[in-house]
């Protein structure tokens, strides 16, 4: 048995031509299928169809896609799960190219898969994964979360001359383009670093605790920026390493590494997280890490 921890999007696939006569026909007129319009309102006009339809839902095959690539076959464990499911359609859009950033979403699969178990959809095979929990979020979540601590470190004091004021206000503009780089900056740094990684799929026991710190530690986030700004260090890597335990528990020590701009000195933090069951969670908060480079 496989636990899986599997940051992706949750899509649909038709198993049959009758399943898919029956979704069009649910849906009052011919729809083009997924990446074939960009309005935004499509998915929404689905997402409601389907919600008042759940035996139609159940009809669909539902797959999590990790980067460009189909990986799981989805099977909800309960109408609980399907309700999930169909609720994750309602962030879809058919053109990431061209959608707004903040509007960019992901999902976060919690599940299991049965030793080698393969689900299949019409000609498409992939493992399959008993579903516990999905849960959405967006970057803007954690955007909205990093910005205002950035907007927070501006250095420039109320004055009470004019001519200092409006200095101040030339300053404090400044500062703010600068936050919103920043910001930018700390989502690849951290959330697209792990999102792209190669191999990634939330199957391992290094994979899902480091998806499971990037979607819910954002004092890593905080630190990053605090780094960042107080000493001019930038995020270069994060990685997994499993940890001696005496317990029998499996505990992975996610590995973050800081570099200064000029002196590329690298200075490490850890977070330990204990992945032995379905739902990982911290040993302990982040702090510095002494082990070899």
């Amino acid at each position: 048995m496989n636990y899986i921890y599997a940051i992706g999007k949750v899509e649909y696939r038709f198993p049959s031509l009758d399943v898919r006569r029956e979704f069009y026909r649910c849906l009052g007129s011919a729809l083009p299928g997924p990446g074939e319009n960009e309005g935004e309102e499509v998915y929404s006009h689905i997402h409601k169809v389907l919600s008042e339809n759940l035996p139609l839902a159940q009809e669909l095959c539902w797959v999590l896609t990790v980067g460009d690539f189909d990986t799981y076959i989805l099977q909800p464990r309960t109408p609980r799960e399907l309700r999930l499911l169909v609720d994750a359609i309602a962030t879809q859009h058919f053109n990431y190219d061209k959608i707004q950033p903040e509007k960019i979403a992901y999902d976060l699969l919690i599940g299991v898969q049965q030793g080698a178990a393969i689900g299949e959809c019409g000609s498409l095979r992939l493992p399959l994964v008993i579903v516990d929990n999905i849960q959405t979020f967006r970057e803007e979540a954690i955007r909205n979360f990093i910005h205002p601590m950035i907007q927070s470190l501006n250095p420039t004091q109320p004055q009470e001359n004019n001519q200092k004021m409006a200095q101040q206000m030339q300053i404090s503009s400044a500062f703010e383009d600068i936050a919103t780089q920043t910001t930018e900056m700390l989502l690849k740094d951290m959330l697209e670093r792990v999102l792209y990684l190669t191999n990634n799929i939330g199957r391992r026991d290094e994979s899902r605790a480091l998806n499971y710190v990037v979607t819910n530690d954002l004092r890593l986030y905080t630190q990053a920026a605090q780094k960042f700004y107080s000493e001019q260090k930038r995020v270069t890597d994060i990685r997994v390493e499993r940890a001696d335990s005496n317990d029998g528990r499996t505990i992975c020590n996610v590995i973050i590494d800081y570099t200064h701009y000029q002196t590329q000195i690298v200075e490490q933090f850890f977070i330990p997280v204990d992945v032995t069951g379905k739902w990982p969670f911290m040993v302990n908060t982040i702090q510095p890490y002494y082990g070899c480079c």
